[in-house]
């Protein structure tokens, strides 16, 4: 008991600074924002959504489930949202320090200070931040919730095989909960191969049949999550890296994430590629994977020189069922080998965004490094085992501080992307984009906008694609409006570049069939070239051609799109249309998307007319260029 409540408090004392933060501009808005069936619950209708949408290139119906019933709970306070990811974490803690507990009294080394400690290690890591605080995360600690379930059934099986009684219940139930976390996030298909490691390294006995079925719906969930991505189109790689390239950032990555926890500094979210360019800390980063590559690969070549002597095969009806072996319990190559494995899927040898490495990938491999760490304090007799412990309660006291430290980096995206850069470099197009968004949505610093998005442009042009129209509608309130032209003519050049000229050219015609990024890439062109045609010397009719040819009900959810609209009407000299756009834009809810022109609520109607029509003057001809 004494144990749960310092693990809880532990866990919810060094991330509940957060509990008044609101969400960010990388998946946050796309998964809480842009789903109506997830912020209204609408029962049966809302659960099929769940159950069979892969837009996000993700499936996860019990992550959406539980936005859905954030959304009941907390309406739109965000602050809830992130006390309920702090609350699943703090229980996931109290699971880790179970699951410890559970591995090493079953292999005759009871050591309950030192999994105590290292449960605590492991929930208060500043490496934990974005998986706790970024709500688009949630999906890690919630599959991992179950997962450690999966795994305590699991191990209590063993034990049970161990000592000469049955364990089909626990096999069973262990299954059963390893589904449901695939429910959550499908990274947790790892499950029979770390249950491997436990069973063969630490109580040295694999029974042989409780792994058909594990390991059959291991291969069905990685194929299904290599589809899933697919066809929610997140395996799109705007570099091109070629497969080396990937190889090299994957085994540079590993070591990084080792380096990472021993000295948790400069950690920030999406570090980007930097293809051809090596990331920063490749070196040390490649130096450590080799050194742990070396020292598993030799221990693993040990054991297979020593199978004859150590490994006794047990077989039944001419099939092995029972794989012993009387080598000693090998806990440091068992948790070194866990933290390998269950990383491994998230390396980045396929392509997937745009993130070299990501401190919330380590969210379910970092166990493996508590199982290192009570390896070696419970190995410890006498004096030098409480000063090992003395060490690790100062270590969790120091990251517990540091973490709390992280978390203030997420209180809005100017903060966190601006660190970002600091960490990343300047290289980092990604973060220029967002800032060049957050600019233009709060302070509406016009200048700073168009810098950051001229970065990011530098960069690559896939970082400003998804807010394309924004950078447009810069251009043209900062005076510049003699730019956009060029910037279309670059927009619709990329767009051809990714779909070949037949598909861009049905984009353009808006045929039939069209796929739902090719209607996105229509819908983004055409509000850039309303807005082009409405800045500077406005050409109206140019402008009526595009709302007569664009507009509808479905536009009215787009912020954009209102925006656009509601110049369109006060240049038409419609005010009433006007005034009734612009209040759907002020609402509070309705629209999706991270910009919803917040910087206008401040102003009252006659002042956002004046600002909105301030640098027009109506002159005929633009769209003929």
């Amino acid at each position: 008991m004494l144990a749960g409540i310092l693990l809880v408090a532990g866990s919810c004392c060094a991330f509940l600074r957060c509990w008044d933060y609101g969400i960010v501009d990388l998946d946050d808005y796309i998964y809480l924002l842009y789903h109506d069936q997830v912020s209204s619950f609408s029962g049966f209708a809302s659960l099929r959504y769940f159950f069979t949408s892969v837009e996000e290139g993700i499936w996860m119906p019990l992550t959406w489930l539980s936005y859905s019933i954030d959304y009941m709970l907390f309406g739109d306070w965000f602050g809830g949202f992130h006390l309920h990811s702090i609350l699943v974490h703090a229980v996931n803690a109290c699971l880790v320090f179970w699951l410890l507990l559970s591995v090493f009294s079953g292999c005759g080394r009871a050591t309950a200070v030192p999994c105590l400690l290292a449960s605590i290690f492991w929930a208060v890591h500043p490496l934990r931040c974005e998986s706790v605080v970024f709500l688009a995360s949630r999906k890690d600690v919630l599959s991992f919730f179950w997962e450690l379930l999966a795994f305590i059934c699991w191990v209590s099986g063993t034990r049970r095989n161990v000592a000469g009684r049955g364990a089909i219940l626990h096999t069973a139930l262990a299954i059963v909960l390893f589904a449901v976390a695939a429910m959550c996030k499908p990274s947790v298909m790892t499950f029979p191969l770390l249950c491997f490691l436990i069973d063969a390294f630490i109580f040295r006995e694999v029974r042989v049949l409780r792994y058909v079925a594990p390991v059959a719906f291991m291969v069905f969930l990685g194929a299904f999550a290599a589809w899933q991505q697919k066809a929610g189109g997140a395996t799109f790689d705007p570099f091109s890296q070629p497969l080396y390239g990937r190889v090299l950032g994957a085994v540079a990555a590993f070591g990084i994430y080792l380096r990472n926890t021993v000295w948790p500094q400069w950690l920030a979210p999406q570090c980007v590629k930097t293809w051809p360019a090596l990331p920063r800390f490749f070196w040390p980063g490649l130096a450590i994977t080799g050194a742990a590559a070396w020292w598993l690969v030799s221990r693993a070549l040990r054991y297979w020189d020593e199978r004859n002597e150590t490994v006794k095969v047990h077989w039944r009806s001419g099939v092995p069922v029972r794989l012993t072996s009387s080598a000693p319990p090998d806990c440091a190559f068992a948790g070194l080998a866990w933290f390998a494995v269950a990383i491994a899927p998230m390396l980045g040898i396929a392509s997937f965004g745009y993130h070299s490495f990501a401190d919330r990938f380590t969210y379910i491999p970092a166990v493996g490094l508590s199982i290192l760490l009570v390896h070696w304090t419970s190995s410890l007799s006498g004096r030098l085992r409480h000063l090992s412990c003395a060490v690790l309660l100062a270590a969790c006291a120091a990251l517990a501080l540091a973490t709390w430290r992280q978390t203030g980096y997420w209180r809005d995206d100017d903060t966190l992307f601006s660190h970002t850069l600091e960490v990343d470099g300047q290289h980092n197009g990604c973060a220029h984009g967002i800032l060049a968004n957050w600019s233009f949505e709060f302070p509406h610093d016009l200048e700073r906008s168009v810098d950051e998005f001229e970065k990011a442009l530098a960069r690559d042009i896939n970082y400003v694609m998804p807010c394309y129209n924004i950078y447009v509608i810069a251009l043209g309130e900062s005076g510049q409006s003699d730019r956009i032209y060029g910037q279309l003519r670059r927009y619709q050049a990329e767009v051809e570049r990714q779909v070949g000229p037949d598909r861009a050219r049905a984009v353009w015609e808006g045929e039939d069939g069209l796929s739902k990024s090719e209607l996105f890439y229509r819908s983004m062109y055409f509000s850039c070239r309303l807005a082009w045609m409405m800045s500077g010397k406005v050409d109206l009719k140019g402008a009526e051609a595009i709302v007569s040819q664009l507009n509808g009900p479905a536009l009215e959810k787009d912020p954009v799109w209102l925006y656009l609209l509601m110049k369109y009407r006060l240049l038409m000299g419609d005010e009433a249309e006007a005034s009734r756009l612009l209040d759907l834009l002020l609402a509070p809810s309705g629209k999706v998307g991270y910009i919803q022109f917040r910087y206008l609520r401040g102003m009252s109607k006659e002042e956002i007319f004046r600002s909105v029509l301030g640098n027009a003057a109506k002159a005929p001809g633009k769209g003929d260029e």
